[in-house]
Formats: structure tokens, C-alpha cells, sequence
């Protein structure tokens, strides 16, 4: 936060507005050049990987707008700073009786982005009282229905599902006769 001059910042709750629709820089201009839009956005990626999930969805989006970024996509960047400002006390946490119960969550976003109607899917693993799986990511292909994405984002998390259940028998933390993917 330091290196973009927001130590200070006014703290907000939330870090970006789902409704928030973000336009491409349609007028061709390089706008970026007042501002340090790419290396702002890695910086917050960075902190999106390795323990702040609660930025997946808003990366995603700012992320898409990396090659010609526009003065409205740099406010964005500031807006998760402010939120960043009012959450720095927030870590990931594992509880101190761990249970071996792996629970997952998928959503997505149908048709979500203007320009080319690609939805966004997104999921999160939670194990013993934290999460240790999450993704948000744009789809490669159109879907024409919620049902087709539906099955899309149902087919990810069912993917990692499978590979985490593997990995926790490998490690010895759940018995093959208990590990069901559903």
C-alpha cells in the first residue's frame, strides 16, 4: 500500500461491486501512462494467492483489462486498496480441532462480461474451518444457457474436488472409505 500511496486511504467494506460492469477502453488512448496500473493489479494478485481470496472475483475482472487499462479501471484498483485499508487484520485461520470434512461451494456469473458474454466461474474448498481451494476465472467458450455453465462450473469444482480428496488420502488425512465426491 506504501508503494502506491495508500497507507493512508480512507477504508471502505467492500472491495468491488459484482454489479459493477468495467468497459473496455474503447477510445483506443493509453491511458495508463499517469498511473502504475499493472504493477498495482500483480501486487494485489499476489496478496490474491497466497492468502486473499476475497479478492479472486475483483482480480479477475481488473485483470482482463490489463493491455489498455482506462482511468475508471486505475479507481477500481484504489477502491480494493480502501478495502484492503479496513481488512488488514484478516488472515486465513485453521481451527484448533481440525475436522477432515472437506466442504466446497461453486457459482458463476452467467454471461457476466458485456463485450463478449463470457461467464465467470468461481469456487472455494474449506477443510477444518479454512479454506484451502478457491478459483475465479473467466471461461474460454460462450454458454448459450445457465444450464451449460451451470455444468461448466459444476465440472471444475468437481475436478479439484476429486484431486483434493486424492491428495488427503495420500497424506493420510481421510480413509478411502469415506472420501465421496458429490
Amino acid at each position: 500500500m506504501k508503494r502506491f500511496r495508500m497507507e493512508k486511504c480512507k477504508p471502505i467494506g467492500v472491495p468491488f461491486d459484482p454489479k459493477m460492469k468495467l468497459q473496455r477502453n474503447a477510445n483506443g488512448n493509453d491511458e495508463s501512462k499517469g498511473f502504475p496500473y499493472q504493477q498495482a493489479v500483480g501486487s494485489l494478485m499476489y496478496a490474491m494467492l497466497c492468502t486473499r481470496l476475497d479478492l479472486a472475483y475483483p482480480i479477475s475482472v481488473l485483470s482482463q483489462h490489463m493491455a489498455n487499462p482506462s482511468m475508471e479501471h486505475w479507481m477500481v484498483v484504489k477502491l480494493i486498496f480502501r478495502y484492503l485499508q479496513r481488512t488488514l487484520q484478516m488472515k486465513l485461520q485453521f481451527s484448533a480441532t481440525p475436522s477432515k470434512e472437506v466442504l466446497g461451494y461453486c457459482d458463476v456469473d452467467w454471461g457476466g462480461d458485456l463485450e463478449d458474454k463470457r461467464s465467470t466461474i468461481g469456487f472455494v474448498f474449506i477443510m477444518g474451518g479454512g479454506t484451502i481451494s478457491w478459483s475465479n476465472k473467466r471461461q474460454p467458450t460462450i454458454a448459450l444457457s445457465t444450464t451449460k455453465v451451470e455444468y461448466m462450473v459444476n465440472t471444475q469444482a468437481t475436478k479439484e474436488a476429486i484431486w483434493i480428496t486424492k491428495l488427503m488420502m495420500d497424506l493420510q488425512c481421510m480413509e478411502e472409505k469415506k472420501a465421496m465426491v458429490i
